[in-house]
C-alpha cells in the first residue's frame, strides 16, 4: 500500500472537519450539535490513509468534548 496521512495531514482534515462544524452546526443549523448517526453516513475506501482521514474529518465535526480544545490548540501549530 502506498501513501500514509502524516501528523499535519491528520490535523488538516480536523480543521476542516471543525469548519464544516461552524458551517452546519453553529451557522445554518443543519445537523445537530450531538452526533447522530441517522444524520450522517461516512464511508471510505479500505486503504488505511482514507481511513484516518476520514476519521479525523469526523473528530473535527464532531469532537469528544474532553479533547475539543486541545484538537483546536493542535490546528494552530501547523
Amino acid at each position: 500500500e502506498n501513501g500514509y496521512v502524516t501528523r499535519l495531514g491528520r490535523n488538516q482534515h480536523m480543521a476542516k472537519g471543525l469548519e464544516r462544524r461552524r458551517e452546519y452546526i453553529h451557522g445554518k443549523k443543519f445537523l445537530s450539535e450531538d452526533y447522530d448517526a441517522g444524520e450522517i453516513l461516512s464511508m471510505s475506501t479500505f486503504k488505511q490513509r482514507c481511513v484516518v482521514s476520514g476519521e479525523a474529518f469526523v473528530d473535527g465535526l464532531y469532537p469528544l468534548v474532553d479533547t475539543k480544545y486541545k484538537k483546536e490548540a493542535d490546528y494552530q501549530k501547523h
